[in-house]
């Protein structure tokens, strides 16, 4: 169910049915449907003059054949937030069985499906933070660092946007296309812009800002990355994070000030978008420099490449022939005079430069016998055109844009075994070994000559040893504990006290569905003496974010809430029941709203409406109000909602 703005975001794209606060609408009238859903789920599980549960069996047969298939829908939609695809038909089987008995089981059944609720949150994977990426090229282009951290991140269960640099000039809000597993691109409804040479403007910005939280609502983004790899994208990123909290993390990967396309305003867009990013990350050392003068935080991050991708290149001696070899962009910054000099001096060389040759000069290179140039070729096919090489060069002129490159293709160069002859590039440098370093025509020439009589066997195993230690997946691994820490911590209260099943319940879900990425779990225990305390120590034994406080006796809710929030270091503080279950994005939205307005001290989500049907379950606020206002009181007795 979806709530109004000012309490709760909406978890799923369900519009039939609203829970709405009395403050934002307090004239609003509810329709007949949302009539007869409040009536079903406001009655008790047994009815005094019907013990045996048929009358409410009755009243629910008459809502669900008035609503027919919505609340099912509504139902289903529901799950796909709290159960796994795998066992939700068997708890869709359950509630239907459930409904059609009137819920009339014994206190034994009730621990029953509490206990098969928990072993199923048990088995599902944890939720993970979305990702929406702003690009510095397109997803179907050239297979390089955006798309491989993207890819990685998907794979550890991240779900991936990835925003078009082409838009919508008609029609729906955005258009989705599912690239792999987790990983959609995004096409938004707004003005034509190229992302390289224009600013957005302040319509362009309304229009794409729109489109995006049409994305958000539909598609339930909860904790979200703003991925920005290019500074025109930073006035939209930036606007989310002030919308919906999101953080920015911006990721150089290359010195625009070196592209003689970028003008003076872009340039001035990257500067203030290291200045606001809660965290830049550069590929290398020349970027660390650069940037982390100027960012709150930084975190060098370089290249990788796919080892197993690039690992079907077979070891083997060099050819009669021997093949010299490049891939890549044949662009200004590739020293076209340098390989046409090397290939007029080994006419017994042959020269494979496999890439696109778009602004380069080939007036040299296009006229030699011995050079061929077969353009631009797939990702999946470059392990062919690799085999075919004896050895490969990088060579790149001298200049700011390439001082600050981390080359992608040395360590794939690397994965397939093969030698690489570079230019004395700062980055390749700290490569060598394995790779060789060259500076002029001569010089290259000599260590082309002897990476062609090296022992290739033993070598090869060396690089391929080396490319394994700089994968994708390291490179991930170490990028996603940085991310992590640009949210905020949140510390939730939960208080137990016997009830071992429903416990197992609530904690479940909360490891479960809960994607926020930087929380701690304080739990108070009230003597329970049902096995909830070794439950709880073996919690916590499994998860480092879990702090365990264990009372003597029963000291009641007020003054178990006083213990937790003493333990509690997080800038967020949450009490939670330990009678609810929660779904994903539930945190998300608390903390959203207190993020957003300061002037808010306190957040509760709409379903938390004390005296109409429900019990007060969830309250969020700040710590600095905790602070000002000082611990909660213990002179509340054991009655409802002493929280």
């Amino acid at each position: 169910m979806r709530g109004c703005g000012c309490f709760v975001q909406r978890f799923t794209p369900v519009r039939d049915y609203s829970i709405v606060c009395r403050r934002c609408a307090p004239q609003q009238t509810r329709s007949a449907k949302d009539k007869v859903i409040r009536e079903v789920f406001s009655v008790k599980q047994k009815d005094q003059h019907n013990p045996s549960g048929n009358r409410l069996a009755a009243r629910f047969r008459a809502a669900f054949d008035y609503l027919r298939a919505r609340p099912y829908q509504a139902f289903r939609r529901f799950l796909r937030g709290l159960i796994p695809l795998a066992h939700r038909r068997r708890v869709v089987r359950f509630f239907r069985r459930q409904i059609r008995r009137g819920w009339s089981g014994s206190a034994e059944s009730r621990a029953a499906s509490l206990a098969a609720l928990a072993s199923l949150l048990e088995r599902s994977a944890p939720q993970r933070y979305d990702i929406v990426c702003f690009p510095i090229i397109n997803w179907d282009f050239r297979f390089q660092r955006p798309q491989q951290l993207m890819s990685q991140l998907a794979a550890a269960g991240h779900r991936v946007f990835y925003i078009s640099q082409e838009f919508l000039d008609h029609g729906p809000p955005y258009e989705l296309r599912e690239k792999r597993v987790n990983v959609y691109e995004v096409l938004l409804h707004g003005p034509d812009r190229s992302v390289y040479t224009d600013t957005l403007d302040a319509g362009a910005l309304d229009a794409l800002f729109y489109s995006l939280d049409a994305l958000r609502r539909n598609l339930s983004l909860g904790a979200t990355v703003a991925f920005v790899q290019l500074p025109f994208w930073s006035s939209l990123a930036l606007r989310a994070r002030a919308e919906f909290g999101w953080p920015v993390v911006y990721d150089c990967m290359d010195y625009h000030a070196g592209f003689s396309t970028n003008d003076p305003g872009m340039l001035r867009e990257e500067g203030d978008l290291i200045a606001a990013a809660d965290l830049a990350i550069v590929s290398s050392r020349f970027l660390e420099r650069e940037v982390g003068k100027r960012a709150r935080r930084s975190l060098l991050v370089r290249n990788g490449c796919d080892a197993e991708h690039f690992a079907q290149v077979a070891a083997r001696p060099a050819s009669d022939r021997p093949v010299i070899g490049y891939y890549g962009a044949i662009a200004e910054w590739f020293d076209s005079d340098l390989v046409a000099d090397l290939a007029q001096r080994r006419p017994d060389w042959s020269f494979l430069l496999v890439g696109s040759t778009f602004s380069a000069d080939l007036s040299r290179l296009g006229r030699l016998p011995n050079v061929q140039l077969p353009g631009e070729q797939p990702y999946a096919d470059l392990p062919q055109w690799i085999d075919r090489m004896d050895v490969l060069l990088l060579p790149f002129k001298r200049t700011p844009l390439t001082e600050a490159t981390n080359p992608v293709k040395a360590y794939e160069i690397f994965a397939a075994g093969k030698p690489l002859v570079s230019a004395p590039l700062p980055e390749m440098l700290e490569m060598s070994p394995p790779a060789q370093t060259a500076d002029g025509v001569e010089a290259f020439e000599r260590e082309i000559e002897a990476a062609l009589a090296e022992n290739h066997t033993k070598m090869s195993e060396a690089r391929r040893a080396f490319a394994r230690e700089h994968t994708w997946e390291r490179r991930v691994a170490l990028l996603e504990p940085a991310v992590r820490e640009t949210f905020p911590l949140v510390s939730i209260v939960v208080v137990t006290c016997s009830d071992l099943e429903l416990n197992r319940v609530c904690l479940q879900s909360l490891l479960t569905n809960t994607e926020w990425p930087d929380f701690e779990l304080v739990i108070v225990d009230n003597a329970s003496a049902d096995g909830t305390r070794k439950y709880l120590s073996d919690l916590a034994a499994r998860h480092e974010n879990i702090r365990l406080v264990f009372n003597d006796a029963d000291r009641g809710v007020a003054a178990a809430h006083r213990l937790g929030l003493a333990e509690a270091r997080g800038d967020y503080i949450v009490f939670l029941n330990n009678e609810a279950a929660v779904v994903r994005g539930w945190l998300t939205a608390l903390v959203r709203h207190l993020a957003k307005d300061s002037s808010i001290g306190m957040v509760a989500p709409a379903t938390s409406e004390p005296g109409k049907g429900t019990e007060m379950f969830c309250i969020a606020m700040r710590r600095e109000v905790c602070d000002r206002v000082g611990l909660p009181g213990e002179r509340f007795g054991i009655g409802m909602f002493e929280e």
